[in-house]
């Protein structure tokens, strides 16, 4: 059920045994606010995971909700308060003796500090990983950062003053977004940055971009494409204009064409020129 700004929700179903999508919105595809959307998918026994992404932080208002039922079974009943994202695990078949759901958000681990570019592991392989950390000032309420997709002129990120409400405190997200050209902008309506070691970072793709920046008055802007970062290795050898290479690399792991054609209409247009006949170029 859609709230107001039905625009701002997007429902994604992976199976977990084999990595693959079974369902995959994307933004603007509940087009209609204050509508119930029914999706029934029929699926070979697995794990799953169901994640819920509001783009505006704030989940559903207005009456607005999502549900889950498995098998008959209700595992989330009309749940509205979930943030910017909630995740739900559930295996089939279901377990009679006890709930076989467990409700995001997922635990943090207790592992030592993850390396800067770990929380991308949310992140399909065919999206782009934006990672912005602020570490606040003494006045955070005065600081706000808003990222744009310049290629669709939607927001991605809009921040308000005021969201970030505590002093000296990391504030870092991950923002999975389909590969395009983007703007981030970061303000302080005090106009002098960030003071008494505050600073923001911007780290796309595991590639640093903005690095703990403080000095920058008023605005500072930065402007980046992740199709740019995300341009595969070359491989050794450039195949013939009617053969598919071997393998290649991308985001540091070794692909080849029976990857790509998994996800032919997705992967082909960035991939084509390593899997011709895979994705029908010759």
């Amino acid at each position: 059920m859609t709230d107001s700004i039905s625009a701002d929700n997007r429902a994604k179903l992976k199976d977990k045994s084999n990595g693959d999508w079974l369902l995959k919105k994307q933004w603007k595809d509940y087009a209609s606010p204050n509508t119930l959307y029914v999706e029934s998918l029929c699926v070979e026994d697995s794990c799953f995971q169901l994640q819920i992404e509001d783009k505006s932080g704030d989940g559903f208002g207005s009456g607005g909700y999502y549900s889950l039922v498995v098998d008959g079974q209700t595992i989330v009943d009309q749940h509205s308060d979930i943030g910017k994202k909630e995740k739900t695990e559930f295996c089939t078949p279901l377990s009679t003796s006890a709930p076989s759901a467990t409700l995001a958000p997922i635990p943090a681990p207790t592992s030592p500090a993850p390396a800067p570019a770990s929380g991308c592991s949310i992140c399909d392989d065919d999206e782009a990983c934006i990672q912005v950390s602020v570490l606040t000032d003494s006045k955070p309420g005065k600081t706000r950062v808003r990222i744009k997709d310049t290629d669709n002129n939607d927001w991605v990120v809009k921040g308000n003053y005021g969201d970030y409400s505590e002093e000296g405190k990391l504030y870092t997200d991950t923002i999975c977004h389909d590969d395009s050209c983007f703007a981030m902008i970061v303000q302080d309506k005090a106009k002098d940055g960030f003071q008494d070691g505050g600073y923001y970072s911007l780290v796309v793709d595991g590639e640093t971009l903005v690095d703990q920046k403080s000095d920058f008055g008023k605005v500072d802007k930065t402007n980046f494409c992740t199709y740019t970062l995300q341009e595969p290795t070359p491989s050794p050898t450039t195949p013939a204009s009617c053969e598919d290479v071997g393998s290649f690399e991308h985001k540091n792991q070794i692909r080849d064409c029976s990857w790509v054609s998994k996800k032919l209409d997705r992967r082909c247009t960035k991939f084509s020129n390593y899997c011709p006949v895979t994705c029908d170029t010759c």
